[in-house]
């Protein structure tokens, strides 16, 4: 990630290949300067056309990235949903 501001001043296209699927890690490849993001999970010919795509200067986001990315922005919305008291018992929950 350090990386990626640097190669975008250079005009480097990026393209992150990672095990990590987080939002809020996708999201901060594609601020520091990522054209692509693509898990590990995905077949090879998925990682060509990214590659094909990133090099040709566009965009790149995998299917499962996608998947990945929605399903958090579900959890999100659900999470907002909650009572406080909804809350504080899945808190409790998690703590054991």
């Amino acid at each position: 990630m350090e990386l990626l501001p640097d190669l975008e001043r250079l005009d480097i296209a990026a393209l992150v290949y990672s095990m990590h699927e987080e939002a809020g890690l996708i999201d901060r490849a594609f601020r520091c300067g990522a054209l692509g993001y693509v898990s590990k999970q995905e077949d090879a010919d998925v990682l060509f056309e990214a590659i094909s795509t990133v090099a040709a200067g566009k965009r790149y986001l995998s299917p499962w990235v996608v998947h990945c990315l929605d399903q958090s922005e579900k959890e999100e919305k659900l999470e907002e949903s909650l009572s406080d008291r909804e809350r504080q018992i899945f808190t409790l929950m998690g703590q054991g």
